[in-house]
């Protein structure tokens, strides 16, 4: 059944995601040819149109699939979805699972975006084919080492959680109670969600013995340490802490974001099972 519904989803939405990513590429490569001529003055303009389109269209693609969560669950065609005989469960995950995939394709259409700016750059500058890329990959392994891979996986997570409390967070904000806030509902809820979620976070890596290296040649190795211990002790040396940063990031994060995510999922189905509400 859930396969049925995200293959629905598919159908539904696939006009409009094909139309904003061929939108966002048609501009960004066109905005790439005076980089690649090079054109002076314009192909800095033409850059910067390019990488704002290909950071931008995940953002947007995810934008565009809370609208239709919104539409299809508490505006006029959620009468219909409320009349599919299946559990309020089966519809959330079908939506959440079709995000996901969106997103991670989405993700790979950006990259390869961004890999074709590069790419142009390096024409403008009549430099080698790859060096570009090359210096910024330099660039960052430089700054972060062996603890790359485990920050990717870290955004990674958090892109997952988002994808999934930010429709269960929607579900609640429909019930019935808060019906006289209109509009205003699912905004404060993610006001709400935000302000928990970075507040939490904090706190967790600060105080959770739990984190990552991010310097020396021990970078990228987990640690039993939170971040409180070495930040205190900067705090303390305002001085000496100028041109300072921790060395541990704290993971603690990951374990009161796992946390709160189960819990606005769990909320966010029963709201959709037991206390709908549509516009």
């Amino acid at each position: 059944m859930i396969a049925t519904l995200f293959h629905h989803e598919f159908l539904t939405t696939r006009r409009a995601l094909l139309s904003i990513t061929a939108w966002f590429f048609v501009v960004g490569v066109i905005a790439l040819v005076p980089v690649a001529i090079p054109i002076p003055f314009v192909d800095l303009a033409g850059n910067l149109i390019a990488l704002a389109c290909f950071i931008l269209l995940v953002p947007v693609l995810m934008g565009y699939l809370v609208y239709n969560y919104w539409q299809t669950m508490y505006g006029r065609r959620g009468y219909f979805t409320m009349t599919l005989p299946m559990r309020g469960r089966a519809i959330y995950w079908a939506k959440t699972c079709y995000a996901i995939t969106v997103t991670l394709a989405g993700t790979l259409a950006a990259a390869a975006g961004l890999f074709v700016t590069s790419l142009a750059a390096d024409i403008g500058g009549r430099s080698s084919l790859g060096t570009t890329i090359g210096q910024i990959w330099e660039n960052v392994t430089g700054t972060y080492g062996n603890a790359v891979g485990a920050l990717v996986l870290l955004v990674g997570v958090q892109v997952l959680c988002l994808l999934l409390t930010v429709p269960a967070m929607m579900s609640i904000s429909a019930q019935a109670r808060f019906n006289r806030l209109g509009i205003g509902a699912p905004v404060i809820g993610a006001i709400v969600l935000y302000v928990t979620y970075q507040v939490s976070s904090l706190i967790a890596m600060m105080f959770v013995p739990f984190g990552l290296r991010m310097q020396g040649p021990q970078a990228g190795t987990f640690v039993a340490e939170g971040m409180w211990p070495e930040v205190s002790e900067l705090m303390s040396t305002p001085a000496s802490s100028a041109d300072s940063m921790p060395e541990i990031l704290g993971l603690g994060m990951l374990f009161s974001v796992a946390v709160l995510t189960v819990w606005i999922v769990w909320w966010g189905i029963r709201s959709i099972e037991r206390r709908t509400s549509l516009r």
